[in-house]
This record gives C-alpha cells, structure tokens and sequence, in this order.
C-alpha cells in the first residue's frame, strides 16, 4: 500500500492500481512523492516502475528522514491513529432519542472512516468531534423531553369539556408547583449539561460553537465576542484568561447566573413575583443597556488600552 504527499498533505493508502488510476485522472505526476513500508525515504512518483509507462525519473535526495524518525521538513511517515466515529452512538439516538439531532450526529459519524481512508486525519479529528456534540445535543433535549413527560402527568391543561390523556399520578404537592419543579429541574439539567460540553471542549480547537455573525459580516466585535471563551476558563476557574476574552462576560455572567437561579427558585417554589421596575430599578436597567452597548463600540477603537478589551 501507498502513500501520496502532495500539495502539503498526505493520503493513502492506495494501491498500485489506484496509483494508476490516478495518473489517468492527471491526479499523480511525476514529481509528487510516493512512500510504502520498507522504503527509506520518500521518493517521486516518477521513479515507481511501470507507474508511468516506460518513462522513469530517478529518485534524488529529498532530505526527508526516513520512517520513525523525527522529520524536520518534507512529509512525516504515514500515522495510523484511530478516531471515535460515534456511528452506533449516533445511530440508537436517532431511533429512539431525538430524530431532530440525530440524522447530523449520523451524518458527521460516518464521514469519520471516509476522511481516514484518504488521510485527512484532521478532518476526520473534526467530523469525530461534530458527531460527539450532536450526540450530547440529543442527550439533552431527550433529558428536557421526558421531564416535560412528566410534568405532563403530574399537570395537564384539560378546559371544559376535554378530556385528559391519561390519569394524572397521586401526589400531596398542588399541580401547579409539582410542573414548576418538573420544569425547572429539567432546565437545570439542561444547563448542566451544556457547561459540561464547554468544559471539555474549548472553543478554539473545534467548531462546535456558533460564530457571531455581526464578527463575520463586519470584522468587528460585539459586545458578546469572546463571552464562550470566557465562560470556558471561567469554568475551569482561570480568571486572568477570562478577562482577556471579554471582561463584560467575567463580571456579568456570574451576576445573571445568580439572578436567574435566584429568579427560577422563587417560580418553581410557587413564590409572588417582584412589583414591576420602577425608580432605582428602572434606571439600572437602563445604565445595563447602556454599559453593554458602550462596551461593543470602546472595545473596537484602535487605541490603547480599548485594544485590550477585543478578545486576545
């Protein structure tokens, strides 16, 4: 079996046959360099007999170490790294988890195998990971899924004259707080299981995570770029990182975080809500709104120390 270093990359293995083949699809010239066990180097694709008819180049020295030995330049000897595809994970959750995430888990599973057959170890490291998210995205929404199930039975809407779909379970707690716990406990899970997928995998070795559009059309940033990178080290409890990422983030995240625990307790527990803003209230909203608007633009100007606050 042969292996192909062109352009840059490797691939492979191919057969002798393949290898012609591709000579016929102008794929192969001559001066590309071709490798299989039990050659020392890596040599032209010109100098394999019969590979182009009776033409043959003779190798030169390319300088390039030979197989298991470090190569400073060239080609690095062919690599046989297994990567997870997730294709029998991918496949239960579409049967009998969650269609809707399941058919891309499935997709990305089964590029993994193919981009290892031609070499492209890095997009097959890519697919693998794609898959593993789609996986876990089907976990949670099957998690959030059968807790609305259960809410359903504890606490279903019937108005007069419908008629409920099964018999609701006997419980001391009022319906109405028994769908609140449902509910918010499957929203917690949710969340939990949503840091869990950012703690182990950082925003800048994968795609994973959605890019901010506003960055892409603009080239500017938001007053969000960075905040996922930030949320990464702040979980992994590096401050100084998540500062560097977006310092708004760092100081404002763990504030809604409290907020909005402090504000689903008091609905899953039944609790009155607070009176409407007003006052004091009312204007620290509105100094939020602004602080956060002002951030976006300061962060942009080509001074220091606002260079700082873009995301580095």
């Amino acid at each position: 079996m042969y292996y192909v270093g062109k352009d840059g990359r490797q691939s492979g293995p191919f057969t002798l046959e393949e290898l012609r083949a591709m000579v016929g699809k102008d794929q192969l010239h001559v001066d590309d360099l071709v490798w299989k066990e039990g050659m020392p180097q890596w040599v032209q694709a010109g100098s394999l007999p019969g590979l182009f008819g009776s033409a043959s180049v003779p190798p030169p020295p390319l300088g390039i170490s030979p197989p298991g030995a470090q190569a400073s330049h060239g080609y690095p000897p062919p690599t046989f790294e297994e990567v997870p595809t997730y294709l029998w994970q991918s496949i239960v959750l579409l049967l009998f988890c969650c269609p809707l995430f399941g058919i891309p888990a499935v997709v990305y599973a089964a590029q993994v195998d193919k981009k290892m057959v031609v070499g492209d170890v890095t997009g097959a490291r890519r697919s693998s990971q794609k898959a593993r998210f789609w996986c876990w995205m089907c976990v949670v929404l099957s998690v959030i899924n059968y807790a609305f199930v259960i809410w359903y039975s504890f606490y279903r809407p019937t108005g007069s004259g419908s008629k409920a779909l099964y018999p609701a379970l006997p419980m001391k707690r009022s319906p109405s707080t028994a769908s609140r716990i449902a509910l918010g406990s499957a929203l917690l899970m949710a969340m939990l299981m949503g840091a869990f997928v950012l703690y182990q995998h950082p925003p800048e070795d994968n795609g994973l995570y959605p890019q901010c559009m506003f960055h892409r059309l603009t080239g500017w940033h938001c007053s969000g770029c960075g905040a996922t990178r930030c949320l990464h080290a702040l979980l992994h409890l590096r401050f100084e990182e998540a500062a560097r990422k977006n310092i708004l983030a760092m100081v404002g995240l763990p504030v809604l975080g409290f907020l909005f625990l402090r504000g689903l307790g008091r609905w899953m527990l039944n609790h009155p809500t607070p009176p409407p803003l007003k006052g004091p209230s009312r204007f620290m909203a509105i100094a939020t709104v602004v602080i956060i608007l002002g951030f976006g633009v300061v962060r942009n100007l080509p001074w220091p120390p606002f260079t700082w606050l873009a995301p580095h």
